[in-house]
């Protein structure tokens, strides 16, 4: 089993956003991203091989 990071990013319709590390999975394979579309928002979900890779996914998308 391996260890992949879920990082969450939320933004809805006034452009605001939301980024954060949601969770630890263990799995023999990384899951696969995706996009849940809801009335007033989109929820992207991704995962990352190393916490190191989902902090600076956060970083660079939170000074965006």
């Amino acid at each position: 089993m391996k260890t992949f990071y879920e990082v969450t990013n939320v933004i809805n319709d006034m452009g605001e956003t939301s980024i954060e590390i949601t969770g630890v999975v263990e799995a023999g394979k990384k899951p696969i991203s995706f996009v849940k579309h809801e009335r007033s928002e989109d929820i992207y979900v991704d995962y990352f091989d190393s916490k190191d890779e989902a902090d600076r996914f956060v970083r660079d998308n939170q000074e965006a």
